[in-house]
């Protein structure tokens, strides 16, 4: 089986001159690449290096390569994801604190590979007051806020934002799990009762 597939992190739409390749093979003669639909092998057919073009509605697909030997036998193949879309971005870090009426509160996500920009959508009552377009936004949470989302997406060379990444924020605590105790024959005692930490408390 070939080697790990070499390839763009994004394959733009509408792009040309991408490359792929994989390591040469010890006792291949040639490789054989197949390609899904919207993208087409510009040159290099046969070796372990192509060039691709891709048409205007590509989206992703998979990419596969096999070694072929002087005996014409094909190894099995190896594949690779192409997408346009850059893939999640890791999780949202939170910052402590999160109460109406409170100003500088941080939120972050790791670098994503192939992002040039992010992009950061908050809520009603939540202000990007400084970072938009980087992996780190400064924000101001207002005296009406509850409950809400705050989103990124990473957006890549092609110009367009990948899949989103959410993370719900609170200024209230979440609500207190089940109380437990003595349900029946409780006259006249003092009897202990519980619930589960409520996050946010």
């Amino acid at each position: 089986t070939p080697g790990t597939i070499a390839a763009p992190t994004v394959v733009c739409p509408g792009s040309t001159g991408n490359i792929f390749s994989v390591p040469v093979l010890t006792g291949a003669s040639s490789d054989n690449w197949v390609m899904p639909a919207g993208l087409t092998i510009a040159s290099g057919q046969g070796s372990n290096a192509i060039t691709v073009d891709a048409d205007g509605g590509f989206v992703s697909g998979q990419i596969s390569v096999t070694a072929v030997s002087a005996c014409g036998n094909a190894s099995a193949a190896r594949t690779h994801n192409a997408n346009s879309l850059l893939v999640t971005p890791g999780a949202v870090n939170v910052p402590a604190g999160t109460c109406n009426n409170t100003t500088g509160l941080v939120f972050s996500v790791p670098l994503l590979t192939g992002a040039t920009s992010y992009l950061w959508t908050v809520p009603a009552d939540i202000t990007i007051d400084a970072g938009q377009g980087t992996n780190s936004i400064t924000v101001s949470i207002g005296g009406t806020y509850t409950t809400g989302q705050i989103c990124v997406q990473g957006i890549s060379a092609c110009g367009t934002p990948g899949a989103s990444r959410c993370q719900t924020v609170r200024t209230l605590p979440n609500q207190p799990g089940a109380i437990t105790g003595q349900t029946s024959n409780v006259c006249n005692q003092t009897l202990p009762y519980s619930c589960p930490n409520a996050s946010g408390a």
